[in-house]
């Protein structure tokens, strides 16, 4: 393949936040190897489009109809013209993308093999010309993204690939601003919470109450300032904790703020506690360390990827992981207890165990 010949490339990456930036690696490796190359992208989330924005080399991006008639009719013709080179659906590929892209007459069309029992094909490449075989129960999401490059002859070392999480020079500015506000001694050491999650997907939550006592505990033994990040899928979740703590003096609520000044406050702070969430993903793109409480699903692949991110989960539960498709819908008999018999006691010592830094030691 002549890299310097590849113009246009076409991403189709529908899912969540953190479903794109455990992507980022592939999209990394993929502009530095293609560096002729426009790029594409059909989406179906608006926080997505936002982060995209502050991509290098976006040509343009279109979003996915869920509705198959407007798919085809709206979407068909403002694409047909464009022809793409190479098509890479990332993450979740299913036979409407892949007959989508066939139509779009893409030259390489990448993605991964699928099975389905109603359809009666197993490991089918259908309409693609490359596929990959995954293993969902062993793999990172952002490792079977970067599998799709062997489709296209490239190398890959897992190693030297990190997310993306591009931030702008106000976003630092603000998030400056922010920590000098509320935090008179420089030497304070700022902690994040996030509580919440997908509001789909609630019962990936680690119990609010929990939280609180998480954060107080932290409060009283190193006198940190805490910064608790609502999203507008959260609901009132931060206040909820709040109204829970002792020490609510060195609390903060940052409510639906930007995901880009979320991303620079993250910078700003020694670790994050969060849910399987889209914020623990984007703190370890900006490299803050994470510890991301897990319940139903499969840590192996949906936990953060990359930089000083540990997960705490229940290793001794045969029922989990439970939640181990995305599209499933979640039923649970033992009433979550991989996540509420994870103690806030546990979890403080776990980080106290698992963490240093040199101008904040536990």
């Amino acid at each position: 393949m002549d890299n310097l010949k590849i113009k246009n490339i076409l991403i189709i990456a529908t899912g969540g936040i953190g479903n794109f930036i455990m992507f980022t690696p592939t999209l990394s490796v993929l502009m530095k190897h293609f560096k002729n190359a426009k790029f594409y992208y059909i989406i179906n989330n608006s926080a997505v489009r936002r982060i995209i924005s502050n991509f290098d080399r976006v040509e343009k991006v279109f979003f996915w109809e869920e509705n198959r008639c407007k798919l085809f009719i709206n979407l068909i013709p403002k694409l047909l013209h464009i022809r793409f080179d190479i098509a890479i659906l990332a993450y979740n590929t299913w036979i409407t993308k892949n007959f989508f892209v066939w139509l779009l007459r893409a030259r390489i069309r990448v993605g991964h093999r699928i099975s389905s029992k109603r359809l009666r094909i197993k490991n089918s490449k259908i309409f693609l010309s490359h596929a990959i075989t995954i293993d969902v129960n062993t793999m990172h999401e952002a490792e079977i993204n970067l599998q799709l490059l062997t489709c296209l002859g490239i190398s890959i070392n897992n190693k030297n690939v990190d997310l993306l999480f591009p931030l702008k020079k106000q976003d630092f500015i603000f998030a400056e601003k922010f920590v000098k506000t509320a935090c008179l001694n420089k030497d304070t050491p700022i902690l994040a919470i996030h509580a919440g999650s997908n509001k789909y997907q609630e019962f990936k939550r680690w119990p609010a109450g929990y939280y609180a006592e998480l954060a107080d505990l932290f409060i009283e033994r190193f006198n940190a300032v805490i910064l608790i990040f609502e999203g507008y899928d959260d609901g009132n979740i931060g206040e909820i904790i709040i109204s829970n703590m002792i020490h609510k003096d060195n609390v903060l609520l940052c409510k639906q703020l930007k995901l880009s000044i979320v991303g620079a406050l993250l910078k700003k702070c020694q670790f994050i506690v969060s849910n399987d969430s889209a914020l623990s993903h984007i703190a370890s793109a900006v490299q803050t360390p994470v510890f991301t409480i897990i319940g139903p699903t499969n840590e192996k692949r949906t936990a953060p990827w990359g930089y000083q991110s540990l997960a705490i989960y229940k290793k001794n539960m045969a029922c989990r992981p439970c939640y181990i498709d995305p599209g499933q819908e979640f039923y649970c008999r033992n009433d979550r207890k991989c996540l509420i018999n994870i103690s806030p006691l546990e979890v403080f010592n776990f980080i106290m165990n698992h963490y240093s830094k040199t101008n904040f030691r536990i």
